[in-house]
């Protein structure tokens, strides 16, 4: 009787330490949206399972100063009481390494804000075909005309997204201080560009004025209606002949 005294009490004692096992597992799954830690709960169980510990101490010493009714419970105690202890060890082992190998949450990664791309176009500003049509140029106005006709020359400009090349030339007109006018046609929803530099349209004839083509092509429509990309080109052009002597005939465009 004694012999099943002792086991039912070493079987009482695993399933305890069973359950405080899982009960600390459970607690931990439950914590979640708390400040509680992996390394808490480890600690916790830990605790736990020392106290199971001490009770398990107290069996096997209760067990080994229980007093002897004969010679076969005499010389039988000490077998139960060896594999009792063997026992209990391969339980702390594994208990011990349960709690000394919990996982440790990882740091959460901060994320890093991602820079906006740096985007630039090239612009300039070209009246130079006005020297081909000199004699129709307004004669009050030439002294406004630069030696190589380049108003602007190529110049690089930083740009954001959205930007137009009306953006873009009223940036530049306003940087280098380049006299700039400008209209709303309502007709076309869109801007129309009067003059640069004092040089307006009909300045050299009729069929005179300003143009704009992005990356050699002409777009048909309001420089304010063009948005740019990364890259782009942008030429301002001054025509004496409605774009056919830049590259373009407006009239197929109709």
């Amino acid at each position: 009787m004694k012999d099943i005294s002792v086991k039912s009490k070493i079987i009482i004692v695993v399933v305890g330490v069973l359950l405080a096992l899982a009960y600390n597992a459970g607690g931990k799954n439950d914590t979640v949206g708390h400040e509680n830690t992996a390394e808490n709960t480890a600690v916790e169980t830990k605790a736990v399972f020392e106290t199971t510990l001490e009770n398990v101490t107290e069996i096997f010493t209760e067990s080994t100063t229980e007093p002897t009714s004969s010679t076969t419970e005499t010389t039988s105690e000490p077998v139960i009481e060896s594999t009792t202890k063997d026992t209990a060890e391969k339980i702390t082992e594994t208990v011990t390494e349960n709690i000394t190998e919990a996982p440790t949450a990882a740091p959460e990664k901060t994320p890093v804000p991602e820079q906006a791309k740096q985007m630039s176009c090239t612009v300039s500003i070209d009246c130079s075909k006005i020297f081909d049509n000199i004699d129709a140029f307004d004669p009050d106005k030439i002294g406004l005309l630069p030696e190589n006709g380049l108003i602007l020359p190529p110049e690089k400009v930083e740009i954001t997204d959205g930007d137009s090349a009306f953006d873009v030339l009223k940036r530049v007109t306003m940087a280098h201080g380049i006299h700039f006018e400008f209209s709303q046609t309502a007709a076309f929803d869109s801007v129309y560009i009067e003059g640069i530099n004092n040089i307006y349209e009909f300045d050299c004839g009729e069929l005179s004025g300003w143009m704009y083509r992005v990356n050699g092509e002409y777009t048909g429509y309001g420089c304010d209606r063009c948005e740019l990309n990364d890259g782009d080109k942008v030429e301002f052009i001054y025509t004496c002949d409605l774009g056919r002597d830049v590259g373009d005939d407006y009239t197929k465009r109709q």
